[in-house]
This record gives structure tokens, C-alpha cells and sequence, in this order.
């Protein structure tokens, strides 16, 4: 972990507590205009060719960083100041607010983003050997649109729990029997029950509610395993799909995981 005594960038010790192995960096403040709420990260990425849409870029980034670091680390307060760690070359470079924080599974309808631009146009940054070129400052405006809503209840599970299992609450557009196709996701992590959970910045439209309990927080890395449990909000036995209006709240969908 870091011993350096600070986070700053290129100093040799970065705020994702890791050595860096150069001193060449890219920094400067991100200041927002929108609603942000705690889940939500900001994604930098740095690419060696230029790209039309930070959302669907064509080619990978050569660097990322994200703030905050980690899903349950504290949120981010803006302006932010933020910094990338390089090798030495010529950059483009994306910011994208993932709301939600569900990036990891790409990105959604309701995330946004911009490139670095001079006088309108996506700019170069050229980083010489051991260079820290700052001031690359970015200013992202949440888009006018549908007004987001939210999704919350209660999650009653009476079996056994341990400090590596989790809870993910999805918003899907199919039901658990026809496979999971996450649309907006909660995760909870320690889990103690029953669990008050809200899923935010919800666009408008219908999803199945699924309350998925990950013994050994594994889930995503092969589909469902022994000891998890993956069930839908029902209406009269059968699972029903909740309709979210432009900037409706919707409550009280509760899920039972049973014993």
C-alpha cells in the first residue's frame, strides 16, 4: 500500500494505492453540471487514436482510471481533480459519467460523456518522458432527456450470511427464467437483512426487479452456483414487469429470498 505520505499523481504513489511506474501524467479538474448521486464514477480513459463516441469508442483505451477507485470507496465530489497515469506519447481523452456505477457491464442509455476539446474539436495531448502536463480540464453536462426515476424496497433473506456474500438488485428486460439481461444494477456489499435498497437513475420504462443473493460474491464469473439465489418480484405468483415513469419513485417492491 502507499508510504509516500500523499495520493498525488507522479510522486510514485497513486490514489488506487499503486506504485507508479512513470512520472509522466495527465491531470486536470472535471467540473459537472447535473445530478449525481453517491454510486455514481467518472471514467477517464486515454486513447493513442482519436474517437467519435466516448460511449461506443471503436478501439480499447491504453489507460483508465476511475473515481472513485472502487464502487464503495466515498463518492466523488466535484469540481474533481483528477490524474492519469501515462507512458510518454500522444493522447486523446474521454470522460464519461457512468451513473449508477455500473460501467463494468458497459455503458447504459442514461450514462453520458465528452472528449477533451480546444476551441470545439477533440485535441491531441502530447506527454514527453517524465512530463506531467496539467490543466486538461473537462467540463461534463448531464443531457436534457426523459427525467430519471428510481426503483427501492426491501430484501428479507432468514439463511446464512457471510462477509464475502453479496446482493445484486437488477432492473432487467427479462424475467430470471429467461436469462438476466441487467439493465440497471444495485450491488450491496457486506449484505446484512433485511436490505433497503434503491436502484437509481432509472430511465423510464418496464423492468423485472430481480434480487440476486451471491454466496461468495461469484456470481458473474460463471452464472448461478451453489448457495445463490436469483429471485423475481412477483404479482400473483407470477413474476411482473414494474413500469418506471419520467422521475417516478417507484417503492415499496419488496422481495422475499425465503429461508
Amino acid at each position: 500500500m502507499c508510504d509516500d505520505g500523499n495520493l498525488v499523481y507522479g510522486d510514485g504513489c497513486s490514489d488506487l494505492c499503486t506504485y507508479e511506474i512513470s512520472e509522466a501524467y495527465i491531470s486536470g479538474t472535471i467540473t459537472y453540471e447535473g445530478v449525481s448521486e453517491d454510486q455514481d464514477r467518472v471514467w477517464i480513459m486515454a486513447y493513442s487514436e482519436p474517437e467519435d463516441d466516448p460511449l461506443n469508442p471503436a478501439g480499447e483505451p491504453e489507460y483508465v482510471a476511475l473515481y472513485p477507485a472502487a464502487p464503495q470507496s466515498e463518492p466523488n465530489e466535484f469540481p474533481l481533480e483528477y490524474g492519469v497515469v501515462v507512458a510518454p506519447g500522444t493522447y486523446y481523452l474521454g470522460v464519461v459519467m457512468d451513473l449508477g456505477g455500473d460501467g463494468d457491464e458497459g455503458f447504459g442509455e442514461e450514462d453520458f460523456g465528452v472528449f477533451y476539446e480546444v476551441e470545439g474539436e477533440v485535441a491531441a495531448i502530447v506527454v514527453g518522458e517524465d512530463q506531467a502536463v496539467t490543466g486538461i480540464d473537462v467540463t461534463l453536462t448531464q443531457p436534457e432527456g426523459p427525467e430519471l426515476g428510481s426503483v427501492s424496497g426491501v430484501v428479507s433473506f432468514a439463511g446464512e450470511v457471510t462477509a464475502d456474500d453479496s446482493l445484486v438488485m437488477h432492473l432487467s428486460s427479462t424475467p430470471v427464467g429467461d436469462g438476466v439481461d441487467s439493465k440497471k444494477e444495485q450491488k450491496y456489499k457486506p449484505v446484512e437483512f433485511p436490505v433497503s435498497y434503491t436502484v437509481p437513475n432509472v430511465p423510464p420504462g418496464a423492468y423485472y426487479v430481480i434480487a440476486a443473493f451471491d454466496k461468495n460474491d461469484d456470481l458473474q464469473e460463471g452464472g448461478p452456483g451453489e448457495g445463490d439465489i436469483l429471485i423475481n418480484y412477483v404479482g400473483e405468483g407470477n413474476p411482473v414487469q414494474v413500469t418506471v415513469a419520467p422521475g417516478e419513485d417507484v417503492v415499496d417492491i419488496d422481495i422475499d429470498l425465503g429461508p
